[in-house]
């Protein structure tokens, strides 16, 4: 991801926002906009993280940000959804979890731990993820239903997908003061406010890439 920000932008300026700690994410740019200290030359994000990077990039308002997790995040559809996230040893085949009708792996954090594994979060039916615990390759460990309750960066989450494209039609995001990174291949460097709604948008659906 870094190596795709090159560019001649300084990375000592780089600030990455998390996928899992959003709430946290949110205290840090907050104070950290209010930092005349903090000045930075690029922002990057994966999965909810990026909606922090837009935030503090000036793309994008807090209000905005609520009424878009308020969108995706409705109850949609009476299937069960659910994520779960594994580390698969190297010697065993990741790609058990690329099954589209019933789950597929979210993200693709690439090798991790000197190539030990590859650490991938997986996004379904909770169905396939709860069988997939005793019949997949690793211990795949299940996110209550009270935390997750969508298969987040999946073909399943098209209703959310819908939903969020009328939203952003409906709005205006301004052009980013400073260059955002995300983890949505194909659209890895967000410089304008059209760039950003079509990132939001492809990311409810397609999986996250972190080479």
């Amino acid at each position: 991801m870094l190596a795709r920000a090159k560019g001649g932008v300084e990375l000592k300026n780089f600030l990455l926002f998390g996928p899992a700690d959003a709430t946290e994410d949110f205290r840090v740019y907050e104070r950290m906009l209010r930092s005349s200290t903090a000045a930075r030359s690029l922002y990057g994000g994966i999965s909810l993280g990026e909606l922090a990077a837009l935030r503090a990039s000036g793309a994008i308002t807090t209000e905005f940000v609520v009424k878009f997790l308020h969108e995706r995040h409705l109850q949609d559809v009476d299937r069960e959804e659910a994520i779960g996230f594994a580390f698969v040893p190297a010697p065993e085949d990741w790609r058990y979890y690329e099954q589209p009708e019933r789950m597929t792996v979210s993200c693709d954090y690439g090798p991790v731990l000197g190539g030990a594994g590859r650490m991938i979060p997986v996004s379904g039916l909770r169905s396939a993820l709860e069988s997939a615990r005793t019949e997949g390759p690793a211990d795949l460990q299940v996110v209550g239903r009270a935390l997750a309750h969508q298969a987040y960066h999946s073909p399943l989450r098209e209703p959310g997908r819908r939903r969020l494209e009328s939203l952003l039609k409906r709005s205006t995001l301004d052009r980013p003061a400073i260059p955002v990174v995300t983890s949505i291949p194909g659209r890895y460097t967000v410089s304008s406010g059209a760039e950003a709604a079509d990132a939001l948008v492809v990311s409810e659906t397609q999986p996250a890439g972190v080479p």
